[in-house]
């Protein structure tokens, strides 16, 4: 077992660290406000080409609020559906929208099943560490820390994101938001994670940049939950619910480990 010290803050006993994966590890904006804008644009045109008489600018002032979507700054909106969903409710709200805009909803379904069937391309571009993520789980992975990720985002560019930043072969665990299991915050994934890995809850640290990952470790009775600023959180929500609020994973440091 190992310490986490965080500034003066002290985690003992700690066997696994559950991290989220875009704005804990990954830049997020960097990622999804490129994504979701390609995403947006795809369906824009369809609707155009298959519905001529569709208000196109309405329709995209309409997608951008209900997803919570930046387009002149390129960013998501904190705590936004994008930010914190899966895609398939992602694609809920847009076909919500292009109903609500006067597109029968079979076609909306078809429109947004078509956009989803191109696959999501990760590229080195794409994926920008947030501090020294392949340090820091070394570092852990040597304390004999088991490094899991529990993220909205679906398995296949969840599992390419980790490859692009090299930190595939330190990460012991996935849980995906198109896995059968329920998506953050439902402690769901907790209970599974201290089967497969027999741990205990207070053996757990959960760290995020997003309110539902507090509320996920929250609900899980862990051992702590670090929010990390500068994601697709609030800063000043997570400060008021996570245990510490930092900047970087790095911030993490084992100051001790101890034989179980």
């Amino acid at each position: 077992m190992a310490t986490i010290q965080i500034n003066e803050k002290r985690f003992d006993n700690i066997q696994v660290i559950i991290c989220d994966k875009d704005g804990t590890i990954a830049e997020f904006d960097t990622m999804w406000g490129n994504w979701i804008k390609s995403w947006t644009d795809q369906l824009l045109t369809l609707t155009a080409a298959q519905h001529p008489d569709a208000n196109i600018s309405q329709l995209t002032l309409d997608l951008d609020r209900s997803l919570g979507f930046d387009r002149p700054n390129l960013s998501v909106v904190p705590e936004s559906p994008v930010a914190v969903s899966t895609l398939e409710k992602i694609s809920t709200v847009a076909m919500t929208v292009l109903y609500q805009s006067g597109v029968a909803w079979h076609s909306a379904e078809e429109l947004v099943g078509e956009v989803n069937a191109v696959p999501i391309v990760m590229t080195a571009e794409m994926v920008v560490p947030v501090g020294d993520v392949k340090g820091t789980f070394s570092h852990w992975a040597a304390a004999g820390i088991t490094v899991l990720i529990a993220t909205s985002d679906d398995r296949e560019p969840a599992l390419a994101a980790t490859r692009l930043m090299g930190v595939d072969g330190l990460v012991d665990g996935y849980y995906c938001g198109n896995d059968p299991i329920p998506n953050k915050p439902n402690p769901a994934a907790i209970d599974i994670i201290c089967k497969d890995y027999e741990v205990t809850p207070d053996q757990i640290l959960m760290v995020g940049d997003a309110l539902s990952d507090i509320a996920f470790g929250r609900n899980g009775k862990l051992a702590g939950c670090i929010g990390i600023s500068g994601g697709s959180g609030d800063t000043d929500a997570l400060i008021a619910a996570a245990d510490v609020v930092i900047d970087s994973v790095d911030k993490m440091a084992v100051v001790n480990e101890t034989s179980d």
